[in-house]
Parts: C-alpha cells; structure tokens; sequence
C-alpha cells in the first residue's frame, strides 16, 4: 500500500485568524514515498455551522438490560453551508469523479505521475466579505471555517488533510449605546418561614455596561435584604453563555465565569456588594449571523434559597471581537460626538440634585437605587 511521508497544509503565522475580505495564502507540502499514478490534487476552502438537534420521535428510545431500561438522548444534525470554493492545484483540472476511470485509462494525457520527492503546490482563497457568523466550537453547535485537501488515485485509497481555521467578525460595543449603563432590576420573592410567616427577600444588581470586550472586567454593585428567619447561601454572580435554537430544547447555558460572596445572607441581614469585578475570559462573540442558532451573553445575580426556587436578577450583555481602545484619534473623536450629551457635574451639584429629585418623589421601599423593578410571587 502506498503512503505519504508528508502531508501538510502551511498558512503564514497569524494568517489563521480570518477576517472578512481578507486573502488567504498558503502552501500544501506532499512527499509520497514511492511514485504514484494520480488524477489530481485539489483544495476547498468552505465555512459551515452545524448543531445537534432533538429528535423526537427518538428521544424516548428505551433498550432493556437485564432488569434495567436503558434511556438514550438521540440526535439528528443539522448543518448550514456559508460558501464553498474548490480548486485544482495538480493534475486534471475537471476535478473527475470514480466513474471516470475509464476515460482517464482511454485518455493517459491525464493522468499525473507524482515522483517520489518533496513537492509543494501554493494556492490563495478569499474570504467572502458577506455577513458571516464568527467560529465558535461546542459539545451541541460549531461555527468552523476549513480548509480540505485531497490526493485522488485512480486506484486506491484517497489522501485527505483538513485544516481548521478561526474567523472573527467584528462586533463593535465601543458605541455610545453600549457605554450608557442598564437600568438596575430587583427581584423580590415572599417565602413561608415555618408555614406561619411570609416574608420577602429582595435583591438588586446593577452593572456598569452593556458591551464588553473579552479580557474586560464586568463590573457590578448587588444589594440583598433577607426578611427571613432563614439562613439563605451565598450570593453568586455569573457570566452565561446562552445557546438559543428552535432545534433545542429550551435555552442552552454554560459558565464561563464567576464570583460569589466571603459570608451567607442571615436572618434580617442585608448585604452591599459594591463594586464587585468579573474578569471575562476570551470566548467567542455574540452571534447572531446565523440561521441555525444564536449565541447570547448574560450576567445573572443569584440568592440561594434552600429547599426553593433562587432568586435570580439576569442582564443581557453583547461581547465584541475588536479591541476597546483602537487610536487616540478614535477616543477624540467618540468624545467630541457625544460631548452634547454627556454633562460632568461636580459632587456638591450631584447632591444638590439628589435632595430635589427626593423630595418630588415617593418610594415604596427604602432602596439605596433609584429604579425598581418588582417581582413577587408567593412560595
């Protein structure tokens, strides 16, 4: 049986971070050992997503072993093709199929001897400059980018290489709409101490932005008031992605960060949690380019609460691929934009507009924020 001594694909260094309307080049080294009579030697370059969807007709199988049923989790996969481009580098340029072989043999003009040496045949793509979704690798959904070569014999085993690439698409949140921070949102449950006493436990979360880059730190401020004669957890805030599919059963999650507080929430206790920091990781960015899924972000607040439902505070956020900081010229000019808009005021102003704004207002509550959103429901 014939083999390969070698067998690569080469890409210059840091040409495997892709970019929309950007030249790939590269080469493709091959190195038989013995010499081979071939058809042709070509490379695709394509873009495609695929995720792992429910099957329902499926999803309840059952097999018995012994006295135990067996439940298995049955998927069918649905994939999504962005482009696909093919070329001949060696060899015949028509690209022939098996049932061709008997033309080559009719026809040896095209066949290809491929001595027993080092050869290297280049070749240049280009990325398509359409709206494309960026990579992104998962146990049920990937967004991949690759490149695929193949030697066809005419008789024997083809030789495949694939190299997998990484696209980022840009995602800017350096905008005025992502730097103005969230409103603050409270969530307030009343739980049954003892079947005799209801009383609330509340909390609120605020965070400093909408948009981050990977590599930023979220920052937050969390207030918890706990009513109870319970001894409730520790507060927890975490970063979510959320995998969201019309072929998945419900919203798909995973952590890739979090942070949780020194001391659990005591009976008639309240705890400030200001300026807590979430260091985001390098993930992928939001995705919402493609047909088959849409990957989200979210900063969720949590408040254990034992033997019932915890009291969860959830933020939206967007996660972008460019640098937060690009060029001075880029800072002065945003500021110059929004200088119409945005107004410094001194401390003694700050107060003097606190004291006005308190005394043409009533609150339902004593809330160090000035937003409230509540959310009640009876446990």
């Amino acid at each position: 049986m014939n083999h390969l001594d070698e067998f690569n694909i080469e890409i210059p260094d840091g040409s495997h971070i892709l970019r929309r309307g950007q030249q790939l080049t590269g080469l493709i080294r091959l190195k038989p050992k013995e010499t081979w009579i071939a058809k042709c030697l070509w490379i695709e370059f394509y873009g495609r997503a695929s995720i792992k969807a429910n099957n329902a007709n499926l999803s309840t199988y059952r097999q018995r072993r012994g006295r135990r049923f067996m439940l298995y989790d049955l998927y069918t996969e649905k994939t999504e093709l962005f482009f696909k481009v093919k070329k001949c580098l060696w060899g015949f340029n028509g690209l022939p199929d098996e049932s061709e072989n008997s033309k080559l043999m009719d026809n040896p003009c095209h066949l290809k001897i491929l001595a027993a040496k080092s050869h290297q045949f280049s070749f240049a793509f280009f990325v398509p400059n359409d709206e494309l979704p960026s990579s992104i690798e998962g146990d049920r959904f990937y967004v991949r980018y690759s490149l695929r070569a193949c030697i066809e014999k005419l008789n024997g085993r083809d030789y495949f290489m694939e190299r997998i690439l990484t696209l980022r698409t840009p995602v800017d949140v350096s905008s005025f709409n992502f730097i103005i921070p969230p409103l603050s949102y409270q969530a307030e449950r009343v739980v049954t101490s003892w079947c005799c006493h209801s009383r609330p436990v509340r909390l609120l979360v605020s965070i400093n932005r909408n948009g981050y880059y990977p590599g930023e730190d979220i920052s937050f401020s969390v207030k918890a008031t706990n009513k109870t004669r319970k001894i409730l957890g520790k507060i927890k805030v975490k970063l979510y992605q959320v995998l969201n599919s019309r072929f998945v059963r419900g919203p798909q999650r995973k952590c890739y960060a979090r942070q949780q507080y020194d001391r659990k929430l005591g009976p008639g206790d309240t705890i400030f949690w200001q300026n807590g920091r979430i260091t985001i990781p390098n993930i992928p960015p939001t995705i919402q380019a493609c047909a088959l899924a849409r990957i989200d972000y979210e900063v969720q607040a949590i408040v254990p609460i034992p033997f019932d439902h915890d009291i969860i505070v959830a933020f939206k956020i967007v996660i972008g691929s460019e640098p937060v900081q690009t060029t001075l010229s880029h800072q002065e000019n945003t500021l110059r934009q929004s200088t119409h808009r945005i107004r410094q005021f001194s401390c003694d102003e700050i107060e003097e507009i606190t004291r006005k704004f308190k005394n043409t207002m009533t609150w339902e509550n004593d809330d160090d924020f000035g937003y409230k959103d509540s959310l009640e429901t009876t446990v």
